[in-house]
This record gives C-alpha cells, sequence and structure tokens, in this order.
C-alpha cells in the first residue's frame, strides 16, 4: 500500500475504469481472458491486461497457468476479492431498496 490510509488505497485501485466489471465477470465465473473480453463489453485487450495485472499483484486475484501447450491461463478471486465484493453486493441491495 501506497497511501498511509488504506481505504483510500482501496478506493484509488477499485475505482479504475473496469475493475468493479472484472470482478462481477469472476463472480459470474469468467475465468479466462477471453471470457471477460466477452463478458465486458467495450474493454479492450491492453486494459485488460493492465488491470489483470495490478489485481494480481495487489492479491485481488489469483492466475493460474493451466496448461503449457498451448498456454492457458485462468484467473479466480482470492479472499480478499471475495470480501470487496460481499461488501458492494450489500450496497448495491441498498441502493436497489431505495427505488
Amino acid at each position: 500500500m501506497t497511501s498511509d490510509c488504506p481505504i483510500q488505497w482501496l478506493m484509488e485501485t477499485i475505482s479504475k475504469k473496469w475493475v468493479l466489471q472484472i470482478f462481477k465477470s469472476l463472480e459470474s465465473g469468467a475465468t479466462t481472458f477471453s471470457s471477460f473480453q466477452k463478458g465486458i463489453p467495450g474493454i479492450n485487450s491492453r486494459i485488460l491486461t493492465e488491470r489483470l495485472v495490478e489485481l494480481e499483484k495487489h492479491w485481488f486475484i489469483k492466475r493460474e497457468i493451466v496448461s503449457e501447450r498451448p498456454v492457458k491461463i485462468k484467473y479466480s478471486s482470492t479472499e480478499k476479492c471475495l470480501q470487496i465484493l460481499k461488501e458492494f453486493n450489500r450496497i448495491e441491495a441498498i441502493i436497489r431498496s431505495w427505488d
């Protein structure tokens, strides 16, 4: 963490464009690069790569090489990601109850 305030660091990290969509895609079962691309309309390969690398660096997702030939990589949520998703799902439920 580069910030003295962990909440500020978290908000800066997860408020980047596409991060919550990546988290939601993981929750929906996306596990490969191509499944993220299909599940997140409008995201380009370069940004998706950047976000996946950053999320792995901060231990929100786990990257696993499944096969060598052809190389197949799978991504999965870590406990950290699941905790954040749980809280965002609670917030979403509160917001939906306002309607």
